[in-house]
C-alpha cells in the first residue's frame, strides 16, 4: 500500500468514499490495514494463481472489480508494478490515464 493519501482528498472533493483493491495471493490479513490510508472498505481478491505478480492476471482482476464497483477515478501507485499496470487496465476498461501527476484537483461537472 503505497499512495499519498491523494485519494482521499479527491473522494472528499467529490463526495465520494475511497475504496482499496487488495490483490494476491495470501493478502487476506493485510486487508485491515486499509483504513489507515483512507480507504472506507477494501475489496479483496485472494487467489494462489496471483501469489506472483502477472501483468495479464492483475489487469483482468482489477478491470473486472472497477467495472462492478462503476469506479469513477482509479489511483495507482508510482512504482513499476503500478507503472506496468495501470495503461493495461486503462485500455480494458477504455479510460483515460494521468501518470506521474504531482498535483490534482476535482470536480462534478
Amino acid at each position: 500500500m503505497k499512495l499519498s493519501g491523494r485519494q482521499k482528498i479527491v473522494a472528499d472533493q467529490l463526495s465520494a468514499e475511497v475504496t482499496a483493491l487488495v490483490v494476491g495471493g495470501n493478502v487476506s490479513s493485510i486487508a485491515g490495514e486499509v483504513g489507515a490510508y483512507g480507504a472506507a472498505k477494501a475489496i479483496v481478491v485472494e487467489d494462489a494463481r496471483l501469489e506472483n505478480y502477472s501483468t495479464t492476471a492483475y489487469a483482468k482482476v482489477v478491470a473486472e472489480i472497477v467495472g462492478q464497483e462503476s469506479a469513477e477515478i482509479v489511483f495507482f501507485p508510482a512504482s513499476s508494478l503500478g507503472k506496468d499496470l495501470s495503461p493495461r487496465v486503462s485500455v480494458k476498461i477504455d479510460a483515460g490515464l494521468a501518470s506521474e501527476c504531482t498535483r490534482s484537483s476535482c470536480r462534478k461537472w
